[in-house]
Formats: structure tokens, sequence, C-alpha cells
């Protein structure tokens, strides 16, 4: 049995526990519960000293430091959770830290992503992935969660840093749209 959590499946598992509590006009019902009690979960045991998170949790230890698509399904469930309920600051300041965090490890400087931190002796190059697989690819949520922060903060530097990375990946989404179609939705929202 794999019991291992995983922040990026817990991302997505409570940004679709959200959707439906908002499908059911229910922000204040089980689903949205749930939904707070995993965020909890993961902000209280997933974290690194350095702020930010922890790939996996199993048997009471969080381990490996987690690459850019943790960071931005966990984002992502953060500004869900934001929206569904904007009285609880917490998640939105949560997203906010994160977000920084994510730019700060990831960012090249020029406005795109790369897909793991700097420093890593495991790999032989960077790489940096724009094609959606099983899941959408890291870098087009994180396109998606700038505009969900300019949205929701209404401060001008996050649709800045969200127009930055669509010029980095432009060309990308141009050659593959299909490949990268939720970096490719993120071109209409924007």
């Amino acid at each position: 049995t794999d019991d291992k959590v995983l922040a990026s499946w817990n991302g997505l598992m409570i940004a679709g526990l959200v959707r439906t509590a908002e499908a059911l006009g229910d922000a204040g019902g089980p689903y949205a519960d749930a939904a707070v009690r995993a965020a909890r979960f993961v902000l209280g045991w997933m974290r690194t000293p350095s702020g930010g998170l922890y790939r996996s949790f199993r048997l009471g230890r969080a381990t490996v430091e987690a690459p850019l698509e943790d960071h931005a399904f966990f984002v992502h469930a953060l500004l869900t959770l934001a929206a569904c309920r904007p009285a609880e600051g917490a998640w939105l300041a949560a997203a906010r830290d994160l977000a920084e965090h994510a730019e700060r490890t990831f960012g090249d400087g020029q406005g795109g992503y790369f897909d793991t931190a700097a420093g890593r002796e495991d790999l032989f190059v960077r790489a940096r992935t724009l094609h959606d697989g099983a899941t959408p690819s890291g870098v087009g949520v994180v396109l998606h969660n700038l505009l969900d922060l300019h949205r929701l903060t209404g401060e001008a530097s996050w649709l800045d840093r969200a127009a930055r990375l669509l010029t980095a990946l432009s060309g990308g989404i141009d050659a593959a749209p299909v490949g990268a179609v939720n970096a490719a939705r993120a071109v209409l929202r924007a």
C-alpha cells in the first residue's frame, strides 16, 4: 500500500473539494471543511525551514524538498480556499508566501521557471516542462496562480509576473497548444 502524503496531490484534492462545496452552494459544509483540514495538515507538517514545501510525508516525517509542481498545485489549492472563504485571510497569506518562495527557488530571473531548485547534484540539467500530462504542468498552474493572485489582491505586480511568464512560455504554447492546454487556457484568461 502506498500510504505517503504528497503535497501536489493534496493540492489537487483540496481544490477539488472546494469546487465541490461551491457547486453545492455549501462553502461552510463538509467538503470545504475537509479541504481546510487537509490544507492545515500540509501547512503544519510539510513546510521546510526555508518556507517552501516538502514533497512527501510518511510515518511522521516529511522528506524531499518539493519541486515546482508541488508548490504550484498547493498554491492553487490555497487560492481556491481563499476565494471560497475570503474572511479566513490566512489562506491568501500562505498562498502569497509560497508563490514568493517558488519564484525565488525556481524562477530564472527572466519570468520563467525551472521544474527543480538550483544545486541538485542528482540532475544533469534543470528541466522546464510546459507539457501537460496526467496532471497539468507546474508552470502552467503557476501562470494561473499569478492571475488568481492578481484577481484576489488587485496588486499589479502579480499581473506583471504573469505577463513575464506568459512571454517566457509563448513559444512553447504556440508550438504545441494542445500539449500545453492549461497554459493556453491561461492565455484566454489573461
